[in-house]
């Protein structure tokens, strides 16, 4: 799984079972960011279908952070 988030340039924080990703941009970049996230978890969730796997949704959450002026 780090190999596929690093792939869609995204950063990853392991521990244990819980896996967290950032994702950083310009504001100008803001569409590009989304499309990169949503094919990763697009990706992971085929892989886990697969693999009879489900993510669970009461522990998936997306934090937006932007600055103040935003």
């Amino acid at each position: 799984m780090l190999k596929l988030i690093k792939r869609h340039r995204l950063s990853p924080h392991a521990y244990a079972d819980d896996t967290q990703i950032y994702g950083f941009c310009q504001p100008s970049d803001v569409s590009a960011l989304v499309d990169r996230v949503s094919a990763y978890f697009d990706e992971v969730s085929s892989w886990m279908r697969i693999n009879r796997l489900q993510v669970n949704p009461s522990k998936t959450e997306v934090l937006w952070c932007a600055s103040g002026r935003r």
